[in-house]
């Protein structure tokens, strides 16, 4: 065999002349292979000749002897060159006649060769938040408002209060499709509903009717709708208060736990580990724009296509357990930027791995796995079930690889700290903090 290669960068292009005499070795080896088995008309089974044989099937022979021979010569060639190829080949026969050399090319992408530059130059801003009495007493009173008990009142509408309204909208003095509603149910300041017309509702009392003048935001998501001026005519059936329940060990065990301080401590661990969850990701999606930014790296296009493939499955199954029955196929465009993305952060991120030497830290493997089990029911078993899962496994120690490739990064890295609250960090988030009853 000989080979020869060609082009620059991640596409390259071998050309392999395989001689002649090594290819009618192969056929002539498989042809008696067949004759012992081969059944044809006139002849008993193991009993015809070679040229019927050949005759009835030389070309399915040659075919399968030219796809051992590509696939053997194709895998010394790229050791011969040392190429990683970054997906299947295109094989183009060259010479494909039986009295001459097989000659063919594999056009192929490989993984792009790199050295991971600017990690002195990023600036990564360091969060410093503590979990303060005051957040744990804001956590606390959403528990409470989650079993919250409504008064009736006949005085004027307060924000948090919870109204009975009847209401119209109109645009231009017209009115608008799926702008009418009786008897809903609206909590003031709940801000469910545009801007402007909760507010709008404060101050008046149950049975008055009045108007509200607001206009729909640009981003409205009913495109007829959006950056219009409307006018709704309100009548405000019922305004109720809101009644907590009070803080006490018969309320903290609606939370199966045993007293009241027991349920501060279960909401304050909880609400360190959203924390600690959010702070983690905050700093690794700044190292990885930092990194995405001074390192431009030519993508295999059959990486990106897979992951294309892969983001495009996920949305479906999503759809699918979201009740859609019928889900289209999505364009590609669609996932394109962010399989580009993915694809050059773990190009990225895998060449940091080799630089550094970076293995899967088995203590950390093991904190992280025991962290992420003692939110369940049974920790152990959900331990156990991990590391009997080779593929789940796999995913544990890629996600602890990641944390020390940032840490490897940070190390490197231009770090400021910035000292913020609880609440301002967690925004939204801080409720999956909240125990369920």
């Amino acid at each position: 065999m000989s080979a020869q290669l060609s082009g620059e960068g991640i596409k390259r292009s071998i050309t392999i002349e395989v001689p002649k005499e090594e290819i009618d070795t192969l056929m002539e080896t498989r042809i008696k292979e067949v004759m012992q088995k081969a059944r044809l008309p006139g002849f008993r089974p193991g009993k015809a000749p070679k040229e019927a044989v050949k005759q009835q099937f030389g070309a399915s022979i040659r075919a399968e002897v030219l796809g051992q021979v590509l696939e053997k010569h194709y895998g010394e060639a790229l050791k011969q060159f040392e190429l990683k190829p970054a997906g299947f080949p295109k094989i183009k026969f060259v010479q494909n006649e039986p009295q001459q050399n097989f000659i063919f090319t594999a056009e192929v992408e490989t993984f792009p060769e790199f050295e991971v530059r600017g990690l002195k130059d990023l600036e990564i801003t360091r969060l410093k938040v503590e979990v303060t009495p005051e957040d744990l007493e804001k956590m606390l009173h959403n528990l409470q408002k989650q079993h919250v008990a409504w008064d009736k009142v006949e005085r004027a509408a307060a924000n948090e209060d919870r109204v009975v309204i009847d209401f119209e909208g109109f645009i231009d003095g017209q009115p608008f499709d799926n702008g009418k509603a009786e008897g809903f149910r609206l909590i003031l300041g709940s801000n469910t509903m545009i801007p402007g017309f909760e507010t709008g509702i404060i101050g008046n009392a149950p049975g008055t009717e009045f108007e509200i003048d607001v206009t729909f935001p640009e981003t409205y998501h009913v495109g007829d709708l959006a950056g219009k001026a409307a006018k709704f005519k309100l009548k405000l059936e019922e305004v109720a208060a809101p009644k907590l329940p009070e803080l006490t060990d018969e309320f903290a065990k609606l939370f199966q736990v045993e007293n009241l301080e027991a349920l501060k401590q279960e909401v304050k661990s909880n609400m360190e580990r959203e924390l600690e969850f959010n702070l983690k990701a905050r700093l690794k999606e700044q190292v990885l724009e930092g990194l995405l930014q001074h390192n431009k790296v030519e993508l295999p296009q059959a990486l990106v296509q897979e992951e294309v493939k892969r983001l495009s499955e996920q949305a479906r199954e999503r759809m699918k357990s979201w009740g859609h029955n019928k889900v289209p196929e999505f364009p590609v465009d669609m996932f394109k930027q962010e399989a580009e993305k993915r694809v050059a952060l773990g190009l990225i991120m895998n060449q940091i791995i080799r630089t550094y030497e970076l293995k899967a830290d088995a203590e950390r493997l093991k904190a992280m796995i025991d962290k992420m089990a003692s939110v369940y029911e049974n920790p152990a078993e959900v331990v156990k079930f991990i590391y009997q899962n080779k593929a789940k496994l796999a995913e544990m120690e890629q996600l602890v690889l990641e944390e020390q490739v940032v840490e490897q990064v940070l190390e490197f890295a231009q770090i400021k700290e910035e000292v913020k609250d609880f609440e301002e960090v967690m925004q939204n988030q801080a409720a999956s903090a909240l125990p369920q009853a």
